[in-house]
């Protein structure tokens, strides 16, 4: 099947031209899809952007009156749509953007209703930055060319020589084997980690393998935590161990990456869940330069990609712990949340810089307070990188899979 070879054909046409020619060499397929408003297209296309513009109930007109922004998003929700038929239809097999950094976010936005695995690869020319952000918690690859495409260089065409054929690998070692592995047969669970869970999660992760499952695991810090929620949404995997939900902690300081959905897609879909509340002890900061005044003088750990942990507080706790229950009592499945009375990271433990008893009570409390509806609770005498405790979580969430 063929790409979906996303361009402005007003602006790109020659790159488009050649990078089709490149890829054809490789025994990969195209279709053009033309997106450009901005002038006349120079190129055929084999979706016009008149097929486009009319997904978006507009006209070439009604779209040059528009801010580029304005406009750009009508295009990419449309694009969006058009994608997603020619996938679902068997007419696809990925996305490959090229064009401008004013074309790039059409592209990028076009590409976040496709489903994981499936290739997408962005080439824009440079930005200051902020394309690179788009993708937020879809498998988009994005390369910044450094270089303007538009000339016909020896420099540039190893450029796009280099990603016609890297586009032509991923859709022809698009990873799906026609006689499935042993393990693509085995039920698929979803873990959460970060650095102070780590131990607990791939203990968890065994345990879980010798009862047949298969484990998919997402580090919760930065945008990975919407990556997993978003995972869940798409039906992709029967049961979820959300050991890590330390994300919570860091939304305040970095909403527009952790996100509003955290713990809600297994409550949405009904399917099992097991939650504890591994990382919620600290508040991670990028940098030592970021953390806040109220902050600055409490125990703090300064990880190796030097991100900086910063223990939360007694109140702070009891606020996580409430927000946590409140969102689990939501689920519509089974839910769990299960509390390990001995420490709640590697960091929290006797002996360890964020011991902080007082908090961990908070935090337990509010959990007890708020929990409701769907969700109950379990307390283990236990701390959370006990194997007992892993093994504990996996057993409830084995069965409740069972009993579903």
């Amino acid at each position: 099947m063929p790409v979906i070879l996303v361009a402005s054909l007003d602006q790109s046409a020659a790159i488009v031209e050649y990078v089709r020619n490149r890829m054809a060499e490789q025994g990969v397929d195209s279709l053009v899809a033309d997106v450009g408003f901005r002038g006349d297209p120079t190129h055929h296309a084999d979706i016009p952007r008149e097929v486009v513009f009319e997904a978006a109930e507009q006209t070439v007109e009604t779209l040059r009156a528009m801010s580029a922004d304005e406009a750009g998003g009508l295009i990419a929700s449309a694009l969006s749509s058009l994608i997603l038929d020619y996938y679902l239809e068997g007419k696809a097999d990925g996305v490959f953007a090229v064009g401008d950094r004013i074309f790039a976010p059409i592209a990028i936005k076009a590409m976040h209703q496709l489903p994981f695995g499936i290739p997408k690869l962005v080439v824009t020319t440079p930005s200051d930055g902020s394309v690179g952000t788009m993708a937020g918690s879809r498998d988009i690859l994005i390369l910044d060319s450094v270089l303007d495409l538009a000339s016909d260089d020896r420099i540039s065409r190893g450029l796009l020589d280099n990603v016609s054929l890297a586009m032509s690998g991923m859709v022809c070692g698009d990873g799906q084997d026609s006689s499935p592995s042993e393990s693509a047969l085995k039920p698929l669970v979803a873990l959460s980690t970060t650095v102070t869970t780590e131990k607990a999660v791939h203990q968890s992760r065994i345990f879980l393998e010798g009862k047949g499952y298969e484990s998919v695991i997402f580090h919760v810090t930065g945008p990975g935590g919407r990556t997993m929620e978003s995972v869940i949404n798409e039906g992709q995997v029967i049961g979820v161990l959300d050991i890590t939900t330390a994300g919570l902690s860091t939304q305040p300081m970095e909403p527009e990456i952790v996100g509003p959905d955290r713990l809600t897609a297994a409550g949405r879909r009904g399917i099992p869940q097991v939650i504890s509340v591994g990382g919620l002890d600290s508040t991670c900061f990028a940098s030592d330069a970021v953390i806040t005044d109220s902050f600055r003088h409490r125990p703090s750990h300064v990880r190796e990609d030097l991100r900086v942990l910063v223990r939360s507080s007694a109140e702070e706790s009891a606020e996580l712990g409430a927000e946590l229950a409140r969102r689990a009592s939501a689920s519509t499945g089974p839910t769990l949340i299960c509390l390990p009375l001995r420490g709640i990271s590697s960091l929290d433990a006797e002996g360890e810089p964020f011991w902080d008893p007082d908090a961990d009570a908070a935090l337990f409390q509010a959990v007890r307070d708020h929990a409701s509806g769907a969700a109950r609770v379990v307390e283990l005498d236990h701390h959370i990188d006990d194997p007992e405790f892993c093994e504990a979580m996996v057993n409830s969430l084995t069965e409740m899979i069972a009993e579903d």
